[in-house]
């Protein structure tokens, strides 16, 4: 992972992908990004100055990534109770 990147998009120096960088590449890949670029929160009131993402682009994120592990065959365990699970059956109805 590059340590800085440049405007010009040339990097500097090297250093190991860890969770955070994962958390925020599964986010801006999924959830998308504001108007400025800055990534979406899934927190329901924001954090860190990010906007809150609604709870329609959350539900599709999630229906996103559950896409991408089916085409993969990987096998996601949803909880009934979640708010996705929730979501989902009411998309179903």
């Amino acid at each position: 992972m590059p340590l800085v990147i440049k405007p010009n998009g040339e990097t500097y120096g090297e250093r190991e992908f860890n969770t955070d960088d994962c958390h925020e590449y599964f986010t801006s890949l999924w959830l998308g990004l504001d108007k400025e670029g800055t990534r979406l929160s899934w927190s329901k009131s924001g954090r860190d100055g990010r906007r809150a993402a609604t709870k329609g682009e959350r539900f599709i994120a999630m229906q996103k990534h559950s896409e991408w592990a089916s085409e993969r065959g990987i096998i996601l365990h949803v909880p009934r109770d979640s708010e996705y699970s929730k979501l989902n059956e009411e998309q179903n109805v």
